[in-house]
């Protein structure tokens, strides 16, 4: 230390010069890896709200697919069949485990959701919370709209449990979803649970 302010005048201002460029230098690294840091993660964001989106439009043109469908009417309405509700609910249950498991998409729990009456016509539903890939997700959704009888998505919610996290991802993101599908009853089936 002594021997550099014993030192001239150029080698002080060299060395004064050294140490300020280093410090600008590593701040200037500093902002520039904050920097990337926020664009990866500005890009990773853009990506899933995209992916969102096309969840979320299929889940909404599912139900105007299956009425305009000429093959609805094949079908003779795609009523839910049994003997009676209950009947009929675990029947559809077990049609929405094994399309989703078909498809690749896990499902975490299913449960009843309350029924609703539209055109005189009663829906009965369930609500499940699922994961998987986009991928797996919209290959579901598809196949409940293929499915016989019909079944449809109402209800979308779909979030990624890694949403906050600022590592780049290795393979597709995995996401989270909560849906509800409902199935028209037939009329006689309705009816009979409306005389009870």
């Amino acid at each position: 230390m002594i021997r550099i302010l014993n030192s001239s005048l150029a080698v002080r201002r060299s060395i004064v010069i050294g140490i300020l460029a280093a410090i600008i230098g590593s701040l200037w690294l500093m902002v520039f890896a904050a920097g990337t840091q926020l664009m990866q993660s500005h890009a990773a964001v853009q990506e899933k709200r995209r992916l969102l989106g096309r969840l979320e439009a299929v889940s909404e043109q599912l139900p105007l697919a299956m009425q305009a469908s000429p093959a609805n009417k094949e079908r003779g309405g795609g009523f839910l069949t049994g003997d009676s509700e209950p009947v009929i609910r675990a029947a559809m249950q077990q049609q929405f485990q094994s399309i989703a498991a078909a498809q690749g998409l896990g499902v975490m729990s299913v449960g009843k959701a309350p029924d609703f009456v539209r055109n005189d016509v009663t829906y009965a539903g369930l609500q499940a919370n699922v994961s998987g890939t986009v991928a797996s997700m919209h290959r579901t959704l598809m196949a409940l709209e293929m499915a016989q009888p019909m079944l449809f998505v109402t209800h979308l919610t779909v979030r990624s449990p890694d949403g906050l996290s600022n590592r780049k991802p290795i393979a597709e993101p995995v996401l989270v979803a909560q849906l509800r599908v409902y199935g028209a009853l037939r009329p006689d089936i309705a009816g009979s649970r409306e005389a009870k």
